[in-house]
């Protein structure tokens, strides 16, 4: 079957949150307006783990993110 857009190790949080890559395409939106919440820093830290293993040209990996919490 197709590839899963998101595939998270079993140990992690986001076990279970799983979309076929056919999903992924067909369901993308763009938001434009967000909530006043506050995303807790471990969700964030799991966001940038998974980005950090994200493929890049040549397997460069040359990644550099900046979080801004307020």
């Amino acid at each position: 079957m197709l590839e899963t857009c998101v595939s998270a190790p079993r140990d992690r949080s986001l076990d279970g949150v799983r979309m076929e890559l056919h999903d992924c395409i067909e369901k993308r939106r763009s938001i434009r307006h967000y909530l006043p919440k506050e995303v807790p820093l471990e969700m964030l830290g799991e966001i940038m783990e998974h980005a950090r293993l994200a493929p890049s040209a040549g397997n460069a990996q040359n990644w550099r993110f900046v979080i801004v919490t307020d």
